[in-house]
């Protein structure tokens, strides 16, 4: 709930043109036994301000106590200012502080003009007693640890110059800082799989993967992020740092995920993690993936032109490369029809190895067929090479 003290300002004043203001609010925290009481000051460098409307956000935490300070001419009101004739009849009840039990609080100040000291000897005197350009607006205490803001309420107000014609120019924040708050939140580590694994889950069409990291220190709650962009788009957020693992589901092999876990502390501070990314197959642990880097095709690209003399494939997986793998399996000697590959060996290239046993033989027709059918329809093939974090 949002708590609002409001203001009615006195008749304003015309005036010429004048330069912009710069105006700056600064906010701080007491030391000793009022180390959680914020004091808002403000400064204007140029021209007179009339009036501020201004949010006080302070996160997880209460505002216990608000007050105007007393020397600053500044007044907070929570009712109406009566004017009759131009003269004002009743202030209204001063805003008592208490227990507002609140996070967001909209505050509302008028610069009302005092007296002058010398209205006793001078009558014509009147109220003409303004603010100072500078001084201390307003105090509030907050209940706990947490990160608070002051920022303007443009609809309200936000900041009102002596002129209404003058736009100041302000930050936004005005202010901000912390309280009772611990260091900001370590990075997530130890992902699983691991940033660039290839190569991860089991199956040929849908994939459930279980994504694990270690929590940073300091940290409250965490936001996890998954998906086929980079940045990849949040998925969760707010869990606990005890959890520490998320399942992925809706996957389907040879795609590059990428995932990114955010730590938080307990004041809201967040410590953006390490965006890790890992492409999916069909199998784990096996040849199935990784060979592109040392071997210039993909796994199933079997193109041949002449026999035992791999050319350059054309960077698709396809039904094609089905006939090639036959083709090329039977000109093999009997009665084995297979032979083990070694390391840019044309005679038996390693990215034949379509099973990833070691061998290149007959098993890797069935192999092929299932990679191929995992392929996303209509097309039935996949374009080399296979994706990493360097080459998605």
């Amino acid at each position: 709930m949002r708590k609002i003290t409001s203001f009615f300002t006195i008749l304003f004043v015309a005036t010429s043109a004048m330069a912009a203001s710069h105006v700056t609010i600064t906010c701080a925290l007491g030391t000793g036994p009022d180390m959680n009481q914020v004091t808002v000051r403000y400064a204007s460098d140029v021209n007179d301000i009339r009036a501020f409307a201004l949010d006080i956000n302070t996160g997880s935490a209460n505002i216990t106590q608000l007050e105007p300070n007393a020397l600053s001419n500044y007044r907070i009101y929570p009712g109406q200012i009566n004017i009759v004739d131009g003269n004002v009849t009743s202030y209204g009840t001063p805003y008592a502080p208490g227990d507002l039990g609140d996070q967001l609080v909209t505050v509302e100040m008028a610069s009302l003009y005092t007296m002058d000291a010398n209205y006793a000897s001078d009558p014509n005197a009147g109220y003409n007693k303004k603010p100072a350009k500078s001084g201390i607006l307003l105090k509030f205490r907050i209940s706990g640890g947490t990160c608070y803001k002051v920022t303007a309420n443009v609809a309200r107000g936000g900041i009102v110059m002596e002129n209404p014609a003058e736009s100041p120019i302000i930050s936004s924040p005005l202010c901000q800082g912390c309280y009772g708050c611990p260091p900001a939140p370590g990075a997530a580590t130890n992902p699983t799989p691991a940033a660039s694994a290839t190569c991860q889950g089991t199956g040929t069409t849908s994939l459930i993967r279980t994504l694990s990291w270690t929590p940073g220190a300091d940290t409250s709650t965490q936001d996890v992020y998954f998906g086929t962009t980079n940045p990849p788009p949040l998925k969760i957020s707010g869990i606990p740092v005890t959890t520490t693992t998320y399942n992925a589901t809706g996957m389907t092999v040879y795609k590059l995920y990428y995932w990114r876990v955010d730590e938080i502390n307990s004041c809201g501070v967040k410590t953006t993690g390490t965006v890790w990314c890992f492409a999916t197959g069909p199998q784990t642990g096996k040849a199935c993936c990784g060979n592109e880097t040392v071997y210039p095709k993909c796994l199933g690209d079997v193109r041949l032109t002449t026999p035992f003399i791999p050319p350059p494939g054309n960077n698709l997986v396809q039904s094609t490369d089905f006939t090639a793998l036959v083709n090329f399996i039977k000109l093999l000697s009997p009665p084995i029809y297979r032979c083990t590959p070694s390391q840019n060996s044309p005679l038996c290239p390693v990215c034949y190895d379509i099973d990833g046993n070691g061998m290149v033989n007959s098993l890797d027709f069935t192999a092929l067929i299932n990679r191929v059918k995992a392929f996303p329809s209509p097309l039935y093939r996949h374009t080399c090479p296979y994706p990493s974090c360097a080459n998605p």
